[in-house]
């Protein structure tokens, strides 16, 4: 009994994909943030500071009231500190 109800859905889920594709439907998940480096970095500017100024990536989150995941990715993209 529930095979044949996983079966059928199945069936129908393909079915609706499959319609979806022929109209040209796109599918999957949206594509993800589009800002440029520079527009990145321009938009959270207080944590370029605060990166700047040696703080951690945990501090820098906390004082700015940010995701440690914001933080890292503007950490990837600021220029590295200059090495002596």
């Amino acid at each position: 009994m529930a095979r044949a109800e996983r079966e059928t859905l199945s069936e129908r889920i393909k079915s609706g994909l499959a319609e979806a594709r022929r109209k040209g439907r796109k599918l999957g998940r949206p594509a993800g943030s589009t800002k440029s480096t520079k527009e990145l970095l321009a938009k959270h500017s207080d944590i370029v500071r605060r990166l700047k100024d040696g703080h951690s990536v945990r501090n820098a989150a906390k004082i700015t009231g940010k995701g440690g995941s914001t933080v890292q990715r503007v950490k990837l993209h600021s220029p590295p500190p200059n090495a002596p």
